[in-house]
């Protein structure tokens, strides 16, 4: 059998997503705040650490928060790309798993659209991992799986799911269907399936920063995806955990 963890939107170096707390400890010389939320993040990480050992952790894009340029870095503890890499690297290698299977992220959050290194690759760099590029089909124990950070979306609450089945057809249209579609990005849980195929929007590691509560209150869905498979069946299973609310009262946070 095979344990896979996948986790997605990390977005490290945003003011409202999880964070190492010796990386924001003014105590020890560093320059970064703690706040309610990173620190709430954190120990949601610590407790999925301790669900023991992963034989694959598939990391599905937006590890880093990147540079902010539109807000001129506004929103982040650190807007330096490299530095999000290293937090992130140290996070994941907390992750008891024998190996780590990386796509890449949005352009503005990586640092791709300036030209320079994807954060998010740097981070599969930095701990050894298997860059996958922006997507990848590959078969566990018989069960085929595709991976890719950004999937087709809708704006309508209740027709989320469409796009995913969407995906899946025209692919199995293509002769290139998968069992599982593991799709992220949009930072909301949906899933949908049928008898040949599952399709998942994965949770993410982040709060309501600026961008999104500008355009409208709803609370991302933060948390986690676990897939067991074995001699060409799985199981699955989803842990999802959301930020209190009173966080992000007026005064709570403190960037």
């Amino acid at each position: 059998m095979k344990r896979i963890l996948v986790v997605s939107d990390l977005h490290l170096g945003s003011n409202v997503a999880i964070c190492l707390p010796e990386e924001y400890d003014t105590d020890n010389n560093q320059s970064y705040t703690a706040n309610e939320i990173s620190r709430f993040y954190f120990d949601k990480w610590c407790e999925m650490r301790n669900l023991g050992h992963f034989d694959m952790v598939v990391v599905n894009g937006d590890v880093v928060d990147g540079s902010n340029p539109k807000s001129s870095g506004i929103g982040t503890y650190t807007s330096d790309i490299h530095s999000q890499a290293v937090m992130a690297a140290k996070l994941l290698k907390m992750i008891d798993a024998d190996e780590f299977l990386f796509t890449d992220g949005s352009a503005y959050h990586t640092g791709r659209f300036k030209g320079g290194i994807s954060g998010d690759h740097l981070t599969c760099d930095l701990i050894g991992g298997k860059w996958l590029g922006l997507w990848d089909n590959f078969t566990v124990e018989g069960i085929n799986l595709h991976v890719q950070h950004h999937g087709a979306v809708s704006s309508t609450p209740y027709g989320r799911c469409t796009p995913q089945q969407k995906t899946a057809l025209l692919m199995k249209a293509q002769d290139t269907p998968s069992d599982i579609y593991i799709h992220s990005h949009t930072h909301k849980f949906v899933f949908s399936g049928n008898s040949t195929n599952l399709t998942i929007g994965t949770p993410c590691w982040k709060g309501i920063d600026d961008f999104i509560g500008k355009m409208h209150q709803e609370i991302p869905d933060n948390g986690y995806i676990i897939i067991d498979v074995e001699n060409n069946d799985y199981t699955w299973k989803y842990h999802i955990f959301g930020v209190p609310f009173t966080f992000y009262k007026k005064g709570m946070l403190k960037f």
